[in-house]
């Protein structure tokens, strides 16, 4: 069995729904692989993010 890292971001459409707005498989989680996902929802046109509700997980907190 293999160890995997799965980044999940969840937004909140205007109506209240929520929606997958990205997600991200990685080897493991830490700071650089958070970094990677947040470059990778930029790259979809992510902007203006006003809450983000993590785990504590040092990748986030830094």
């Amino acid at each position: 069995m293999l160890s995997k890292s799965c980044h999940i971001a969840i937004g909140i459409t205007e109506g209240g729904d929520r929606e997958i707005i990205g997600f991200m498989i990685q080897n493991e989680e830490s700071d650089d692989t958070w970094s990677i996902f947040f470059e990778y929802l930029k790259e979809r046109g992510l902007k203006g993010t006003e809450l983000i509700i993590s785990d504590a997980h040092k990748g986030l907190v830094s």
